[in-house]
């Protein structure tokens, strides 16, 4: 509550005495799970650029940065924002007053593709085993589904085809599965559905299936729109806040936790009077070693030769992800048309990137959507790196202060090791 003085003055308006004052009172302090570093490095890293980075702890669903690109001055509304900003603001095309990380809706591209080996994994319907030739495209009626390498992977396992994000194999995957087995499992994992986080105006994405397309069309589902929504396209839309909880999920063998942004309200004097627990909010049902088949995959994208994420790659080899790269419009099927058409970057591919660290006992997920940015690997996944470096390091250094100084005899004992 603001508070306030009564003063006499004289004829001059010099103040002469109080005659009354009404103290202030503090409101209570709301404290945040962010981590002001994290959500430093996260915003200066997006240089601006649309998209979205958004950061949490897969033990508890803490949100540990959140960043929506681009933004706007929240001080022009402080004292009541004039017409003209708020005009310049409602009609931005780049639509600034949009949180992209709860509410942007974007095809996942192939950060789907750990669903359908989920699926299928699980229904039993594949083995790590199970290989099929890639030969750079997958002939089905008179359409050829191409794989994003041209000249195709060759024969592949399910470990390599995470490794090196080969459509093919997944066009042949989420065939077996199913549209309606996919949406299952897509669900699991939380997406289709608000996370709850506690923000206003989530969105919920979008996870299709024969029902919902005869609901929303009036027509009936065709087998190579479940290819197509097999590799994250077609009608797949989740939101970067929906794909970071669902592979901390992964990370962390299975739970869902509901994001949350705030820890704790507590009195100006730090007397705390509520503290907000982590909420699961369910298990994606997967059987251990079905989990850790897929985790291994996302290990081998950035640390193995021919990943795709090898951009995350550290010396250490903590990191594990996936990327990912979204078609916005359609483009023709044969060469000579791709190359002559003539694609803004209004509508250039999105870019993806989601990961975990450290590979044991992770403690951050980040997923990074940056639009019409291009490739997930080379566009998102730097934006990722150095969230993962700043987290790494800031722990680190707390690690060594927190070490107690050596005897005299340990010191001895390091020197006699050495």
């Amino acid at each position: 509550k603001s508070g306030a003085e009564q003063v006499e003055v004289n004829v001059l308006g010099k103040e002469v005495k109080v005659v009354g004052k009404i103290e202030p009172v503090s409101g209570y302090n709301v404290v945040l799970t962010i981590d002001a570093n994290l959500q430093k490095v996260a915003w200066e890293a997006m240089q601006g650029r649309a998209g979205s980075v958004v950061a949490i702890d897969p033990r508890d669903g803490a949100v540990l940065a959140l960043a929506s690109s681009p933004a706007f001055d929240p001080g022009l509304f402080n004292v009541g924002i004039s017409a003209e900003d708020w005009n310049d603001l409602a009609n931005d095309s780049s639509h600034p007053m949009g949180n992209r990380a709860i509410a942007g809706q974007y095809p996942p591209g192939s950060t789907y593709k750990l669903i359908v080996a989920a699926a299928a994994l699980e229904e039993g319907l594949i083995t790590p085993d199970t290989a099929f030739n890639c030969n750079g495209s997958f002939q089905f009626g008179n359409r050829a589904y191409k794989c994003w390498q041209k000249h195709g992977h060759g024969r592949v396992n399910l470990h390599r085809a995470i490794v090196e994000s080969c459509d093919v194999y997944f066009y042949n995957v989420g065939k077996l599965v199913g549209v309606d087995k996919l949406a299952e499992y897509a669900r699991r994992f939380g997406l289709g559905q608000p996370t709850g986080i506690d923000l206003p105006r989530e969105k919920s994405g979008l996870v299709p299936t024969r029902q919902w397309k005869q609901q929303r069309f009036k027509e009936t589902w065709q087998l190579g729109e479940t290819i197509s929504i097999a590799i994250g396209q077609g009608f797949n839309l989740v939101t970067p806040i929906q794909l970071v909880n669902a592979y901390a999920s992964l990370a962390n063998g299975g739970t869902i936790y509901q994001p949350r942004l705030v820890k704790r309200i507590e009195t100006a004097d730090g007397r705390i009077l509520k503290a907000f627990e982590p909420q699961q909010k369910g298990n994606i049902g997967l059987s251990e070693k079905n989990i850790e088949i897929l985790k291994y995959g996302l290990w081998g994208v950035v640390n193995e030769g021919g990943g795709t994420g090898h951009a995350l790659k550290r010396k250490e080899e903590d990191v594990s992800g996936k990327t990912g790269t979204a078609q916005v419009v359609s483009m023709p099927d044969n060469e000579n048309g791709r190359r002559r058409a003539f694609v803004s970057s209004k509508y250039g591919d999105h870019a993806l990137f989601v990961c975990y660290a450290p590979r044991e006992n992770p403690e951050i997920a980040i997923a990074v959507i940056m639009e019409h940015a291009g490739h997930g690997g080379s566009a998102a996944a730097p934006i990722a790196r150095k969230i993962i470096d700043a987290y790494f390091e800031r722990k680190n250094n707390i690690d060594k202060k927190s070490q107690p100084p050596l005897t005299i005899s340990q010191k001895s004992q390091a020197g006699d090791s050495r």
